[in-house]
């Protein structure tokens, strides 16, 4: 029996519009692989569109004990976080009916079931848009340990943004 010939090696794309080059059968779905010999340079791959709350202007409201299921894929960086280095970043907007501590996290073990992040975050809070920042955290979670958690002091119908960013240039 002749051996059996190998896959094509070629671009496949994710859905987040990265590139990598794999053996067809390694393409998560057949019809995202561009082909045997295709490259990845320039990326082939449709590139998702911005999060609609990619600039503080556009923040999304948010509210108490809310899981939010979000992305940063293709965000810009709109503003730095001044505890760490960060990257891509999605905005909300939240406020608190009563003044008081605030959890803010990407972290697993204080969000509900279903609650994940799977890239290294940093959360900042802002008392406005060009405003100043009030609280910041790199990595203080516990699961996944480059997750984020911060508590900061809100006060009761007050309106504060917070940002989400990937870590460096991380985005997903």
């Amino acid at each position: 029996t002749p051996p059996a010939c190998p896959s094509p090696i070629g671009a496949c794309c994710n859905p987040n519009g990265l590139c990598q080059t794999l053996v067809e059968g390694s393409c998560l779905a057949p019809k995202l692989f561009q082909g045997g010999g295709s490259v990845c340079t320039p990326n082939p791959c449709p590139q998702p569109p911005r999060p609609p709350n990619d600039l503080c202007e556009n923040a999304q409201w948010i509210a108490d004990s809310v899981t939010i299921t979000s992305n940063n894929y293709n965000a810009l960086t709109e503003r730095a976080a001044e505890c760490t280095h960060s990257g891509a970043d999605v905005w909300y907007k939240y406020r608190p009916n009563s003044s008081g501590t605030v959890i803010v996290t990407t972290d697993n073990m204080h969000v509900p079931a279903g609650g994940a992040t799977s890239i290294d975050t940093a959360l900042s809070v802002y008392d406005a848009c060009d405003g100043t920042e009030l609280a910041c955290d790199d990595d203080a979670g516990d699961a996944p340990e480059l997750s984020s958690l911060l508590s900061v002091e809100l006060t009761a119908g007050s309106t504060y943004f917070i940002r989400v960013a990937g870590f460096g240039d991380e985005g997903q």
